[in-house]
């Protein structure tokens, strides 16, 4: 599991019970926690788990790196065959890595698929108020995200990448290299590649994730958002210039946003009059 930490000494001991409850419900998985300090100048306290039978990792990044690029560190820092990337103040369920885990390696492979890419749960995102909305209302609303399409026409099918378990060698090596300004549009990008390089999702839908929102998530600050997604689409359309039809649609899409946020206006293109 890796997990960015910025500025985020406090959440350690919750991240540490929350592994160790998982430990006791997955017997025999080797499981290790890999924490990406990615706010250098206030060292990590390294925890000392009461459990033995998980690794935890502290990576220090020499300078503030961005989300991204913490992940992929994390990842490059890591040894596990299945990765879950979870922000800090994120929370799993007690049984959620047994569960993905076992629903990965122990259904029948569809005949399409030589292995199992990755398993995405259903779960909860938490307002401030404290009031749980279910992610996903269907089994079928989940399936959708499978379809590369929507990806564009409607955005991010995955609220956060804590809710899906991938295997390592199916992350694309082109957001493992990719650099964005501007957090916030890395998991859209991380599932368009995965998509794109012809890997499909399995379904869990058990509630396994809770998304807590807080003051500090990009996600709800539009214009930082909108700045993300477009330099996620510019890295995009660089490797997949064929699917220019899609990008085309998605960044009418981020221009519609930029006008309902205020920072844009409509082009009307005006013809000759007629006599």
């Amino acid at each position: 599991m890796i997990v960015p930490v910025f500025y985020g000494n406090q959440y350690i001991p919750g991240i540490i019970q929350m592994m160790q409850k998982n430990v006791e419900n997955a017997k025999g998985l080797k499981i290790e926690l890999v924490l990406v300090n990615d706010s250098p100048e206030i060292p990590l306290i390294k925890p000392e788990p009461e459990c033995a039978e998980f690794a935890v990792k502290i990576v220090e990044n020499n300078e503030n790196q961005g989300i991204l690029r913490s992940r992929s560190i994390g990842i490059m820092h890591s040894s596990g065959t299945y990765i879950v990337l979870l922000d800090q103040d994120d929370r799993l369920s007690d049984h959620a890595l047994i569960s993905q885990y076992l629903r990965a390696e122990g259904v029948p492979k569809q005949r399409a698929l030589k292995k199992t890419a990755a398993v995405v749960a259903n779960g909860y995102i938490e307002s401030r108020d404290g009031n749980l909305r279910k992610i996903f209302r269907t089994l079928k609303g989940m399936e959708l995200i499978n379809h590369k399409n929507f990806w564009f026409y409607y955005g991010s099918m995955i609220p956060s990448p804590g809710l899906c378990m991938i295997r390592r060698d199916c992350i694309s090596e082109i957001w493992m290299q990719a650099r964005l300004e501007t957090g916030g549009a890395d998991d859209w990008l991380l599932w368009v590649l995965f998509l794109s390089e012809g890997h499909f999702f399995l379904f869990n839908n058990e509630c396994l994730y809770t998304h807590v929102k807080v003051e500090r998530n990009t996600s709800d600050n539009e214009s930082m958002m909108l700045a993300s997604s477009l330099e996620a689409l510019q890295i995009y359309e660089k490797y997949y210039p064929a699917s220019e039809k899609l990008s085309s649609v998605y960044r009418r899409k981020l221009n519609v946003r930029k006008i309902s946020a205020g920072q844009g206006h409509w082009r009307k293109k005006i013809g000759r009059a007629s006599c």
